[in-house]
């Protein structure tokens, strides 16, 4: 059986498998979360001729593995990479409807795990991870560049206690629907679709902007632009080998979204990347996402 139902944010109408009724979905056309509804109820009869209703119970958000499986054929090695090199993965969020190849959401909840070799900054913060990107090389020119990756998955990294996410990494609808929380989540999404929608790829460096000229992503900040980056909080996760074929680039490469301010971006596309990953260095950033850390480029306009 199936359910007909629409996005009641955006109206898109979605025809969906009815196991994933009562589950949370992330709407491709408005990157918002709604609830998949159930179907009709089934009449039953008793054996003295009443009528009641039946009702499958549907799986929790978050637990149907098989469902998520579809996104990626590497996400069993994903998980099992992310679980080795960032954490228990807290909850599998997985897109519905999302065409040939819906994202996969990984959340590492918070471990507060002191410093280590592997996580040399500690783990008191939200790691979320993609698994759908890989699935399909990205177009990169491998005359030009013969030593990027044409895999890639992404991550970014939230402050433990991020509104809208619970500890155990599962995400609050209500609060999340606000776009003041959502937009480092819906960013990831997007910015993950990209290559494939775009015909483009992803690569150190690179930078996205949110739009021309780039605006805010959110009222209470200033940050307008993604740069794409090494995971600094879990370095060991940057690669993951995925196959044996000597044709094929084997090998996925995991990077991680920082939001940068657009003064930031003015400095990297004048002075170069790797003079603004100096400075991230000089002031120890890292890729977690604080709304409103300090512009490393605002003193530094007049002499740019």
């Amino acid at each position: 059986m199936s359910i007909a139902c629409r996005c009641p944010h955006c109206a898109q109408l979605y025809r969906l498998k009815d196991q994933h009724a009562g589950r949370q979905a992330l709407c491709r056309q408005c990157r918002r979360i709604f609830t998949v509804p159930f179907p009709p109820a089934a009449e039953a009869h008793t054996d003295g001729g009443s009528t009641t209703a039946h009702l499958e119970s549907a799986c929790g958000w978050g637990t149907d593995r098989c469902a998520a499986a579809d996104a990626t054929p590497y996400l069993q090695q994903i998980e099992q990479h992310v679980e080795r090199t960032i954490g228990p993965i807290g909850q599998v969020f997985y897109e519905l409807a999302g065409g040939e190849a819906p994202l996969a959401l990984l959340v590492v909840p918070p471990t507060r795990k002191p410093p280590s070799d592997q996580h040399p900054l500690g783990t008191d913060h939200f790691t979320i991870v993609t698994a759908g990107l890989s699935p399909r090389e990205m177009s990169v020119p491998a005359d030009e560049l013969p030593d990027v990756p044409r895999l890639a998955e992404l991550m970014i990294a939230l402050p433990g206690g991020w509104p809208g996410i619970r500890p155990d990494g599962s995400f609050d609808r209500d609060t999340m629907d606000d776009p003041r929380f959502w937009w480092p989540i819906r960013w990831l999404m997007t910015i993950a679709r990209l290559p494939h929608e775009q015909g483009t790829y992803l690569a150190m460096g690179h930078t996205i902007p949110n739009g021309q000229p780039a605006e805010p992503y959110a009222r209470d900040t200033k940050f307008s632009c993604m740069l794409v980056m090494p995971p600094i909080l879990s370095p060991g996760a940057m690669e993951l080998r995925v196959g044996d074929d000597a044709t094929r680039d084997p090998t996925i490469r995991f990077y991680a979204l920082c939001p940068i301010y657009p003064q930031e971006m003015d400095y990297k596309l004048k002075r170069g990347t790797d003079k603004l990953f100096e400075l991230f260095q000089q002031a120890e950033m890292t890729e977690l996402i604080r709304p409103q850390r300090q512009n490393l480029c605002r003193r530094r306009l007049g002499f740019i």
